[in-house]
C-alpha cells in the first residue's frame, strides 16, 4: 500500500471506530447559520457558529431572517426526491430561528490564532494564511508518518467567482488548488516552501485554467443529470467524487477576512462545521483580528491536531485552544 493511501486508509479505519458522543448545549449568544445541499449519501450542509459579545434580540433576529429570505429566495427550499433525481421545491414555511443540533460523524477541534502573531510570520515567509496552514499541516502529518514515501497531497479550496467574472452569483463556484508536499518541497526551508506553493496557486488559479476545469465539471454534471434513473446517477456521481477523495491527504478551505466590520467587531468566535469525509478538513476564517481554525476530522485520535500545535510552538506562533466538540451537521437519510 502506498504511503498516501496508507494515510487515507488509516483515517477511514479510525472513522469506523469513532465513538458517538452526546449532543451538546450551546450558549445563548451563539448565532447559527446553515446552508448547503445534500445527496442520499450524506449532507453537504455547512453550519457556521458565531459567538457574539451580547445576547441576540429575538425580534431583530426574526426581522433579519425575513429580510434574508427575501434577498436570497434560493435558500428557502425543501429537498425532494422522485424516481429520477433529488430536487428542490419552494418552501414557504417560516425560517427557524433555532437549530437542532444532531451529531454527525467526527470531531471539531477549535483553534484560535491571533492575527498579530500569525500574519507577520506568514509575510516574513512569503506566504498567505491558507498556504501557510497547508504547509504546517503537511509538516504535522509528517511528524506522525516520518517514513512516508508518497507525497502528502492537500486540496486547497479557492473562490473561482473572480476568474469566472461572476462575483455576485450564488452558485457554488469553488475550485481547488492541489499541493504536493514531496521530497523536493520537504528539503526546502519554510520560506521557499511558501514561495513554491504560491507559484502553484497562481498557475492553477489562472483564469483560463479555472474556466477549462469548470467547463469539464459542467459537462460531467450535465451528463449525470441526463441519466434517466436515480440509482445510476448516484453511482456515477459517487465514483466521480471518489477520485477527489483518493487523491488527497487533507483539505484546507480559507474564506478570507470577514468583510462586514460593523458585525465583525461583535464576533468573539467563528467556527465552521461541514460533513467529515475520509480525511481531515480544515476550515479557516479571519474575523475581528483572530484566525479561527476549525479542524474537522473523522476520528477521535488527536495526534495530528497535537502535531499542528507543536508546529505552532516551534515557530513561535501564539494560539488558544478553544475546545473539542462532536460535529453536529446531520447526515441526510433516504
Amino acid at each position: 500500500m502506498s504511503g498516501l493511501l496508507a494515510h487515507r486508509k488509516y483515517w477511514e479505519t479510525k472513522a469506523d471506530r469513532d465513538d458517538r458522543t452526546d449532543s451538546r448545549k450551546e450558549p445563548a449568544e451563539v448565532a447559527g447559520i446553515e446552508t448547503g445541499n445534500a445527496t442520499s449519501h450524506g449532507s453537504y450542509t455547512v453550519r457556521i457558529h458565531m459567538h457574539l459579545d451580547q445576547r441576540i434580540d429575538a425580534q431583530k433576529l426574526r426581522i433579519a431572517l425575513d429580510k434574508t429570505a427575501q434577498r436570497y429566495p434560493y435558500f428557502c427550499v425543501s429537498l425532494k426526491r422522485n424516481e429520477r433525481e433529488f430536487y428542490y421545491e419552494v418552501n414557504s414555511r417560516p425560517i427557524a430561528s433555532g437549530l437542532e443540533h444532531v451529531n454527525g460523524k467526527g470531531l471539531l477541534l477549535k483553534l484560535m490564532i491571533p492575527e498579530e502573531s500569525f500574519l507577520p510570520f506568514v509575510r516574513s515567509n512569503d506566504g498567505t494564511p491558507g498556504i501557510m496552514l497547508s504547509i504546517l499541516i503537511a509538516r504535522a502529518i509528517e511528524r506522525i508518518h516520518p517514513q512516508h514515501e508518497e507525497p502528502l497531497i492537500s486540496n486547497y479550496v479557492v473562490n473561482a467567482r473572480p476568474m469566472l467574472k461572476a462575483n455576485e452569483t450564488f452558485h457554488n463556484c469553488t475550485n481547488r488548488v492541489v499541493f504536493h508536499y514531496d521530497d523536493k518541497i520537504r528539503k526546502l526551508p519554510l520560506e521557499r516552501q511558501c514561495t513554491a506553493y504560491r507559484g502553484k496557486s497562481i498557475i492553477q488559479a489562472d483564469e483560463e485554467v479555472i474556466i477549462r476545469g469548470m467547463t469539464i465539471a459542467g459537462s460531467m454534471a450535465q451528463m449525470i443529470l441526463d441519466i434517466p434513473d436515480f440509482s445510476s446517477k448516484a453511482k456515477i456521481a459517487m465514483e466521480a467524487m471518489a477520485g477527489t477523495y483518493d487523491a488527497a491527504t487533507y483539505m484546507v478551505s480559507y474564506v478570507g477576512r470577514w468583510k462586514y466590520p460593523q458585525l465583525g467587531r461583535h464576533i468573539r468566535e467563528f467556527w465552521t462545521e461541514a460533513p467529515v469525509g475520509p480525511f481531515p478538513l480544515i476550515e479557516v476564517a479571519a474575523v475581528n483580528g483572530k484566525i479561527f481554525v476549525s479542524f474537522l476530522q473523522p476520528f477521535s485520535d488527536r495526534r495530528y491536531y497535537d502535531a499542528l500545535i507543536d508546529e505552532l510552538k516551534e515557530n513561535g506562533i501564539e494560539y488558544v485552544e478553544c475546545g473539542t466538540v462532536p460535529v453536529c451537521v446531520a447526515d441526510i437519510k433516504d
